[in-house]
């Protein structure tokens, strides 16, 4: 028969009993882990407890309540900010939708097209008042000639 020597307690080997090497008793050593009851009961009190003290907690805080306000309006300010953020993609896509289906071709190729109409038209206005500008500048000048001739060349007032 050997003996196993720990530093509290000694085993027989073969023997599932422990025993304290100086003690008349041979109890095994208190059992350390809770019962699953127990732990339920625990939880319990502690879930009790959490439900007490939360309100009186958050009531009584100086420093939570305004750190949970401005927690509460900077997630409130962000999500706002993305959904402004979808709604303006959303509209600037509907609108490039409708353009398209409106006229029939992509905006830029729309764009080049008007701008080469508008250059062919902004040309041939300046030729038009190029035009205008070159027949009253003659009828000016006609005009200072026969004058000129009817006042005697001296360009006298009467």
């Amino acid at each position: 028969m050997r003996v196993v020597v720990d530093n509290k307690f000694s085993q027989v080997e073969g023997s599932k009993t422990l025993r304290r090497p100086n003690s008349r008793h041979n109890h095994p050593p208190p059992r350390r882990r809770l019962a699953p009851r127990t732990r339920r009961n625990h939880a319990r009190r502690n879930l009790i407890g959490l439900a007490v003290a939360t309100p009186l907690f958050v009531i009584c805080s100086p420093v939570l309540v305004p750190a949970a306000i401005l927690l509460a309006g900077a997630v409130t300010g962000f999500l706002t900010s993305g959904a402004f953020r979808l709604t303006g993609l959303s509209s600037f896509s509907w609108v490039f939708n409708s353009f398209r289906k409106a006229t029939g071709q992509e905006p830029l190729e729309y764009a080049r097209r008007r701008v080469q109409e508008g250059i062919i038209q902004v040309g041939e206005k300046t030729k038009q008042v190029g035009e205008m500008v070159g027949e009253k500048t003659k009828q000016t000048g006609d005009t200072i000639k026969t004058k000129a001739q009817e006042g005697g060349g001296a360009g006298a007032r009467t």
